[in-house]
């Protein structure tokens, strides 16, 4: 093989982009990919996290007569309605004109006595579980303890 057919062939192996532009365009590529997830993670959780109830219990008494007050509060963007109380293993008390109002609404709840179960003067200071049934399908659950 001569000399000159040997450079032919080196000359033409080495051709293609050089180490520089490779990396450009690999780090432009990376950003667009980059950016493209940003976008769209960005409007997924801005949409999701911005809208819907929510609603959280500021007052929780549970009286042994049966009875008690709760005051529950919506800081969401869209109105719920509280359905039904119940303390655990008695029967749930209906709640009429539950609805909580979106941006800071509150709702405060009285239960007449017996509206919340049957429970002795010996079952004070017991803890008690609370469930509160929301029109959304939501359930918030709050311990406390039977008050005199």
């Amino acid at each position: 093989m001569s000399n000159k057919t040997f450079n032919a062939r080196n000359n033409k192996a080495k051709k293609g982009i050089s180490p520089v532009i490779a990396t450009v365009i690999l780090v432009a590529v990376a950003v667009v990919i980059a950016a493209a997830l940003a976008g769209f993670s960005s409007s997924l959780f801005g949409t999701y996290a911005g809208s819907g109830s929510a609603v959280t219990v500021g007052v929780t008494e549970v009286h042994t007569d049966g009875s008690g007050n709760f005051v529950l509060k919506n800081s969401g963007t869209v109105q719920d309605t509280l359905v039904s109380i119940q303390v655990v293993g008695q029967n749930a008390f209906q709640v009429t004109n539950g609805a909580i109002s979106a941006n800071g609404g509150t709702l405060t709840v009285p239960a007449a006595q017996g509206d919340l179960g049957t429970f002795t003067a010996a079952d004070e200071g017991k803890p008690v579980t609370v469930k509160f049934n929301m029109a959304s399908g939501s359930i918030l659950t709050i311990s406390t303890t039977l008050l005199a």
